[in-house]
């Protein structure tokens, strides 16, 4: 399966778990987080319908009467292993993705586990481009590597507390350069932009359109740009004022000087 495809999967996979929120406050950091305990509970049970309460269904209909090789009993076999099917993967392909997927957040990499089990690691620095998609409940977090080729690290960022890694390309898109490599470590980062929820609506607002690393101009640069240029103009003025307020008191002082001159003579 190619990344394209295993890509749109993952997206059906992700897009049929309920949208739980987990509750945000203190940063995850060196912490295996996986999904809320609601999302197991949910798909277990559509996977348990699917696989054992379907057939039952169908058993207490007495779908079973029909004779073999007769039109009739064609359709039940066929209703009743469509049913067993699209319902029971329903429920079990999310549930492996819960079992599989992990996140883990550390102070100098991304680690993560993707629903075919395996794991895969990248760098802050190495983060090409960032992206919220809709998905018409939490949005879906996506992340591209120069460490992961054509793979993406995707999750739902309200399930799994991305704070940190928001906050580093934050600063990136602020700084032009990764907080690595001006030695500041992650959770000072996070301390510059607020508290999670802050970190989360800023993040929203830069990466609502694909955010690409050092090519995308964003609106949150071309505000910066614009609030610099006005400090500076601000700045001109006010030099501006106290340099005529000066040459105000001096040639007051000036005068005066004069005036008592005028009167001595």
């Amino acid at each position: 399966m190619n990344a394209a495809e295993t890509g749109t999967l993952w997206g059906l996979i992700v897009a049929l778990i309920p949208g739980i929120r987990i509750k945000l406050g203190k940063p995850t950091l060196n912490k295996r987080q996986k999904r809320p305990i609601a999302a197991f509970i949910f798909f277990w049970l559509v996977t348990i319908l699917g696989f054992v309460g379907m057939p039952l269904i169908w058993l207490s209909l007495g779908r079973w009467d029909a004779q073999p090789g007769t039109e009739e009993f064609t359709v039940a076999i066929s209703g009743l292993i469509f049913s067993i099917v699209s319902l029971g993967l329903l429920g079990a392909l999310p549930l492996n993705h819960c079992y599989a997927f992990y996140l883990e957040l550390h102070e100098d990499c991304v680690r993560w586990r993707n629903w075919r089990w395996k794991e895969r690691t990248f760098t802050y620095p190495s983060i090409t481009f960032a992206h919220v998609e809709n998905n018409g409940k939490n949005g879906f977090l996506r992340f591209g590597s120069t460490e992961m080729g054509k793979r993406t690290c995707s999750f739902d960022p309200y399930q799994f507390d991305a704070t940190i890694l928001m906050a580093q390309v934050l600063y990136r898109d602020d700084h032009g350069r990764w907080a690595e490599e001006d030695g500041l470590d992650v959770m000072s980062v996070v301390g510059m932009y607020g508290s999670s929820r802050d970190i989360y609506a800023q993040f929203y607002d830069l990466c609502e359109t694909k955010y690409v690393v050092g090519v995308t101009k964003s609106e949150r640069q071309k505000r910066r740009r614009k609030a610099a240029r006005n400090e500076a103009r601000r700045l001109e003025r006010q030099q501006a004022r106290e340099e005529a307020r000066r040459e105000a008191r001096q040639a007051k002082k000036s005068r005066k000087t004069n005036e008592v001159s005028d009167g001595i003579s």
